[in-house]
């Protein structure tokens, strides 16, 4: 590959593979996307795998740049075009990175790169086939490019200055963010409503954590309750004496009781999460990373998946489509699923987070003025929607799952689709190439992920 870096002779060079396809019209659409956006040094298409004897795989519709998305998988992968002279400014592929070339490579190549120099073709114009021994036939094809590939990425990390450790899963990847040192105080501000019973295994959950002892607890619950959870409100004063027990009237809504809560903290951490949940028994060590992950510059918020009982997943964050409608990522699929490439059990960027499970810097909180009033149960998504305003970024991770012990009601954003001011949302999706309508949803026909 580098012998043909050698010989290129125009400004930018295209990877295939020997045996896969482009269509027709692939190298026009770059060119003219090119010419649309002459800045950009990496150019990147969708694409589809070809399998023998299957029809089930469909296209891969990628996102657009993500700076969390590419460190659980080389999605940018094919067709990928980039600048010849930054291709050789950087040194070409590197010898020892066998099976993860291309990755190491992309690594490499976008370090520093401004994400506006980095473009998506919102466009199929490469078909990948898969066969025995190709990367494309699954996970465990390559041994040794999920050792080459986790080496990649580890170097990475470590030239970037970012405290983590990396898990593969075959060709698949999760970072382990490292908790600062000294490690900050982490303020839980736990919503229970007429319900402060349901949060005592949550209270002994995070204060026997034993990597994270720093915590402190404020919970927020109504003040007119029945005898059974005045009692229980008693029971876990007592046990927890130095936490914040907040009483409101039934009528305040969320997002007061949670400001309250905020002001009240002494953390350098806020973790705003609903008290009838739990964090699973194999998420081990996620405050650790959640805190780790808060630390990195540009970070405005970050939380875990939530949930069903049966282990599908309630919510993995909030994604714009084509439209610019908000929807939820990945609702109803299992945990460990490997659907739509895999990307339910990867860490990625996303627009919003749930408002049951949502960390964010103290700091940042107060400097936004705390979650807004005046939009009901949307207040989360809106405080959201405000940090990536301040181009801040919001993450999901698959290492802090929590179950939630009860069916939850459909959040009103999603039903109604009201309480989200059309010109924020229109403005989020300038500039970003969209999902297509409602991808990421279980039955969805892939004759209908065609892109807007």
């Amino acid at each position: 590959t580098n012998t043909s870096l050698e010989m290129a002779r125009y400004p930018y060079s295209a990877l295939l593979d020997q045996d896969d396809m482009l269509t027709p019209d692939a190298l026009a659409q770059v060119a003219r996307h090119i010419s649309n956006h002459p800045g950009a040094e990496v150019l990147y298409s969708d694409e589809i795998i070809i399998a023998p004897g299957r029809t089930d795989i469909g296209p891969y519709c990628k996102p657009g740049w993500d700076s969390e998305l590419i460190y659980g998988q080389n999605y940018v992968s094919h067709l990928g075009v980039y600048l010849t002279s930054r291709l050789r400014e950087i040194g070409g592929f590197r010898r020892g990175f066998e099976g993860a070339q291309d990755y190491d490579m992309l690594l490499r190549f976008t370090r520093g790169l401004p994400p506006e120099k980095i473009r998506h073709l919102p466009l199929t114009l490469y078909q990948w086939r898969s066969h025995e021994g190709s990367t494309a036939s699954g996970n465990e094809a390559k041994s040794y490019a999920a050792a080459n590939g986790t080496r990649a990425l580890e170097e990475h990390l470590t030239h970037t200055g970012i405290q983590a450790s990396v898990e593969n899963y075959g060709t698949l990847y999760h970072v382990r963010y490292r908790a600062p040192s000294p490690m900050p105080l982490v303020s839980f501000i736990i919503s229970c409503g007429d319900r402060p019973s349901c949060c005592q295994r949550l209270l002994k959950a995070l204060t026997s954590l034993p990597d994270y002892p720093k915590v402190q607890l404020c919970v927020t619950h109504n003040s007119d309750l029945d005898s059974k959870e005045t009692d229980a409100v008693k029971h876990l004063r007592a046990y927890w004496p130095k936490s914040h027990f907040m009483a409101f009237a039934a009528g305040t809504n969320e997002a007061e009781r949670q400001n309250a809560g905020a002001k009240s903290a002494l953390g350098k951490i806020l973790v705003f999460l609903n008290g009838n949940m739990l964090p699973t028994v194999w998420s081990r060590g996620w405050l650790s990373c959640i805190a780790g992950h808060l630390s990195r510059p540009g970070m405005g918020a970050a939380g875990g998946r939530i949930l069903y009982e049966n282990g599908k997943v309630y919510s993995a964050g909030y994604q714009l489509d084509a439209r610019g409608v908000l929807f939820s990522l990945f609702r109803g699929v299992a945990r460990n699923s490997s659907y739509f490439f895999a990307q339910p059990i990867l860490a990625r960027s996303v627009r919003a987070l749930h408002p049951y499970w949502l960390a964010t810097p103290a700091g940042i909180f107060a400097e936004s003025g705390g979650f807004n009033t005046d939009v009901g149960a949307a207040a989360a998504i809106d405080y959201c929607l405000r940090l990536h305003e301040a181009s801040l970024a919001v993450a999901i991770s698959p290492l802090a799952d929590f179950i939630l012990n009860d069916e939850p009601p459909e959040p009103s954003w999603e039903t109604e689709g009201r309480v989200i001011d059309p010109a924020i949302l229109k403005q989020l999706c300038t500039g970003h190439a969209p999902y297509p309508p409602r991808p990421l949803a279980p039955g969805t026909p892939w004759g209908d992920l065609n892109p807007v």
